[in-house]
């Protein structure tokens, strides 16, 4: 669902006042400018980290159409941090961080292994990304 999409529905909702379709609107479109700044500075490596979180689907949440962007944030917030990383190890806790902010800490301890070839496969590809850069 793109952003008119989403703004659309907030705006035809019954279930909201004036008020809280407003602050959900504003929310939306702040958040929308930040994916825009995000992909203007990082490129492809935004789409292929964005591809790869979900390919992954660290929390296993079914991914369709309706939330294909389930974990922009999380990949926002990596995008926030990888240039400040050093090593692999750096990333996976970092990432680790990430998921438990913004899900449950139980479900991601019980997931590691999957965290760590995540962050794995994503430090190769910012590697690669970095390299092609300079």
């Amino acid at each position: 669902m793109n952003i008119e999409e989403k703004v659309r529905a907030i705006e035809e909702s019954d279930l909201l006042t004036s008020e809280e379709k407003s602050s959900w609107v504003n929310k939306l479109k702040k958040a929308d400018r930040r994916t825009e700044k995000f992909k203007k500075e990082f490129g492809i490596f935004y789409e292929e980290l964005s591809n790869l979180v979900s390919e992954f689907n660290p929390i296993n949440i079914p991914i369709d159409k309706e939330n294909e962007d389930e974990y922009q944030l999380q990949v926002e917030e990596i995008l926030n941090k990888i240039k400040l990383i050093s090593s692999c190890k750096e990333l996976e806790e970092a990432v680790v961080g990430i998921f438990i902010d913004g899900f449950y800490r139980e479900i991601v301890e019980k997931r590691a292994p999957l965290y760590k070839k995540m962050s794995e496969a994503i430090w190769q590809l910012w590697q690669d990304f970095s390299k092609n850069r300079k």
